[in-house]
């Protein structure tokens, strides 16, 4: 499971808005384990993997043919997860409400999404992937914030010079047709 959330990470970071649908499918499988883990606590992990490729799966081949029913998805999912993530981190023993919090991030992650898709694939890939790079080991817990923004502006940087390349060489066509 390690090295599966490293490589989603390492993916999310680096090609996360280009290939969204990659990035789609990555959320719906790190999201998968961790809905596997919560109901599914006494079942097997080949049981739980499986679980989550599906939804992975799902996600990609959504993402593939219906882009903006999967970018709203895409932006729950990952709302809802990082709201997830960051309950578990700093409020473990939430009580019966933790769903809301979770629910709001993935509205929230949605509405986002939609209103600025690049940038907030951008951002979004980038602290996802982030966040998966750091559940695949366990750093010490003065470390994780830091590894966690660096992390996260590494991606943001990477992917929006990625993004500057793709409008420059877009520019620059239209002035040389024009």
């Amino acid at each position: 499971m390690m090295i599966i959330s490293l490589a989603l990470g390492i993916a999310l970071l680096v090609v996360g808005r280009k290939l969204f649908w990659i990035c789609v499918g990555g959320i719906g499988f790190m999201a998968g384990m961790a809905i596997g883990s919560f109901y599914l606590h006494g079942q097997s992990e080949p049981l739980r993997v499986v679980l989550s490729l599906g939804i992975g799966l799902v996600g990609a081949i959504l993402a593939f043919f219906l882009q903006r029913l999967a970018v709203g998805l895409a932006g729950f999912v990952a709302g809802a997860y990082l709201a997830y993530a960051a309950l578990e981190r700093f409020a473990p023993a939430s009580g019966g409400i933790w769903w809301l919090p979770v629910l709001l991030g993935g509205i929230l992650g949605t509405i986002v999404l939609l209103m600025a898709f690049e940038w907030t694939l951008i951002v979004l890939s980038s602290l996802t992937g982030a966040a998966f790079i750091l559940q695949s080991f366990h750093p010490q817990e003065t470390a994780v914030i830091p590894m966690f923004i660096v992390l996260t502006v590494c991606g943001i940087v990477i992917q929006s010079g990625m993004l500057r390349k793709k409008h420059s060489h877009a520019g620059s066509a239209a002035t040389s047709k024009g």
